[in-house]
């Protein structure tokens, strides 16, 4: 068994696991949304997040920008921190978009160089991630 064999196999074990025994809200299921379980990964740069999910959850985060940005014209104090805010998530999940990539999560910096950050936008949004297990995990797909 090779080394990325026995990495996979402890980390498909460990998920279960958590599965298994993690308390649900009501209504929520343990399924894919969007790439991932809809209770985990958001505030985390640890695994990998596939097209549809990084394209999902940058939909969810693009009107809580949109207010914080409204915001910070008639509400300084409450603008700034929610468009702080959402620059981070957007950030964490673009490190995990690059994990299923196959590039080190390093390189979400090059968004803040303008004009290359549109090829790294639509990058992230259009290039296909890495089939089976590399060095961040397991493909979702």
């Amino acid at each position: 068994m090779t080394e990325a064999e026995r990495f996979l196999e402890e980390k498909l074990r460990r998920g279960a696991q958590t599965r298994e025994t993690a308390a649900r809200p009501s209504g929520m299921s343990g399924k894919a949304v969007g790439g991932a379980v809809a209770r985990a990964g958001w505030f985390t740069t640890e695994g990998r997040l596939n097209r549809m999910g990084y394209f999902l959850r940058m939909l969810c985060v693009f009107p809580v920008a949109l207010v914080g940005s409204v915001l910070c014209d008639q509400v300084p104090a409450l603008g700034i921190p929610l468009l702080g805010a959402t620059v981070v998530v957007n950030a964490l999940q673009g490190v995990k978009r690059l994990h299923d990539l196959g590039q080190s999560g390093w390189l979400i910096l090059l968004c803040l160089v303008p004009i290359v950050n549109v090829g790294v936008g639509l990058w992230l949004l259009f290039g296909p991630g890495e089939k089976g297990v590399n060095r961040y995990g397991a493909s979702q797909d």
